[in-house]
């Protein structure tokens, strides 16, 4: 049995045994073609098929082993592989789907791709963040049980386009106030960090699990709430082969559960560049020091998503208290650290320094009165000889100041020595 005469036995299963079921008016689609014997074949035809592909000497060789694509890797057996070969050839033809089977033997290695999907960003094209990572529109993905569900976590049934697939669910937009779009339920995925593996052994007799990203894929979507100011939503993850490998579609992911509630989302046509180069920047900075960043970026993507003005005020106080006063003991005067330090950090002459240290010494009082009172104060907050509200200052500003001090430190690709900078012979302008 060669290539050949495979292909004319998987054509010859098709014109013979091929039939439309009339039960599964729901499932006919092209979901992946992962339901078993999508293609209706009938039995005799596709034994016939089975017995084909055992007597091919290279089918026969991967028959009994797993895809090395992790713990929930598919088993190859005639069956599975027959049906999967039968469905794919009920769409694309025998030739072009016996001509896969065949790079796929040739190739050694397992191509496989890892994908963290999540919510707070809204992608329309391709965007490359560094070598290996890319950031893609959830809609460019394969359709499969899991994507549909995540534009879709409800499982409502829209119907399907005109190609056969499911309409893929939009991200409601509740509210839109000049460019901004707001939006209600972070469990609604809307773009993906992809990363692309090249897995050896491409076989085993055993599944195991691969290495994957998650850290640091999930450290580039912290990096990028800090790049937009808004909060970013991790929903799923999961590694899988591409689409053109057989039975790509068996893989299980990690889900993530978050809060409905109102919220803004970021456009990377709109903040493409920025976010492009904070991860740049986040890719040079020192693995050693990166953890020394892992609270302040989490406090600050916790209080972009709070809804609430007391919590915003927690999570930015502690994501610069982490930031600003690391390397203090508990009876130093933190306070006092605290204004100056952020102060220097951002200023650039001694009237900003002077504006920054209320600033800094306003959220330092917010937050300590949202932690003593569950409250914020109410004498107002004077920012440029104008008087704002503290549940508007901590909301905006604030944020605002936090994201900008992190990603000073990320481009400076240094923890300040703060005795020198505030000395004035440190030099931090590497953003």
């Amino acid at each position: 049995m060669n290539d050949k005469q495979l292909t004319k036995a998987l054509d010859t299963a098709l014109k013979d045994g091929l039939f439309e079921r009339d039960d599964l008016y729901l499932f006919d689609t092209n979901l992946a073609w992962q339901l078993s014997n999508e293609a209706h074949v009938r039995d005799p035809q596709r034994m016939a098929f089975f017995a084909a592909l055992e007597a091919h000497p290279d089918v026969a060789g991967l028959l009994g082993k797993h895809l090395n694509s992790g713990l929930n890797a598919p088993q190859f057996t005639a069956q599975t592989l027959g049906d999967w070969l039968l469905t794919r050839a009920s769409k694309n033809g025998a030739e072009p789907t016996i001509t896969e089977l065949r790079a796929f033997i040739d190739c050694p290695r397992a191509n496989v791709e890892e994908h963290l999907a999540f919510s707070g960003l809204e992608v329309n094209q391709l965007i490359t963040l560094s070598p290996g990572v890319e950031l893609i529109p959830i809609s460019s993905l394969p359709e499969s049980a899991l994507t549909i569900s995540l534009v879709d976590p409800e499982w409502f049934y829209f119907g399907r386009d005109a190609r056969g697939y499911v309409r893929r669910k939009t991200v409601q937009v509740l509210a839109a106030f000049g460019k901004s779009a707001w939006h209600s339920n972070p469990h609604v995925a809307t773009a993906v960090l992809r990363v692309h593996h090249k897995v050896e052994p491409k076989m085993v007799a055993t599944p195991i699990e691969l290495p994957n990203s998650i850290e640091a894929l999930v450290e580039s979507l912290l990096v990028m709430a800090a790049a937009t100011e808004t909060a970013m939503f991790p929903v799923a993850h999961w590694m899988s082969s591409t689409p053109e490998t057989p039975m790509w579609g068996h893989f299980s992911w990690l889900r993530w559960s978050h809060l409905n509630a109102l919220r803004p989302f970021a456009r990377a046509a709109e903040q493409g560049e920025r976010i492009v180069a904070a991860v740049h920047a986040w890719k040079r900075f020192p693995n050693n020091l990166k953890k020394k960043l892992r609270v302040p970026l989490e406090r600050l993507n916790r209080a972009l998503a709070a809804t609430s003005s007391i919590d915003c005020a927690i999570d930015i106080g502690v994501a610069l208290e982490a930031l600003l006063l690391g390397d203090l003991e508990p009876n130093d005067q933190i306070s006092l650290a605290f204004r100056l330090r952020g102060a220097w950090l951002l200023g650039e002459n001694p009237a900003e320094r002077r504006e920054y240290v209320k600033q800094f010494n306003a959220i330092y009082t917010c937050r300590s009165v949202a932690v003593h009172t569950g409250s914020l104060p109410t004498k107002g907050v004077i920012i440029d000889s104008t008087k704002v509200a503290e549940h508007e200052f901590i909301m905006n500003r604030a944020r605002h100041l936090t994201a900008t001090s992190i990603l000073k430190v990320i481009h400076g690709s240094a923890i300040p020595e703060w005795s020198s900078l505030i000395l004035g012979v440190h030099d931090l302008s590497g953003g």
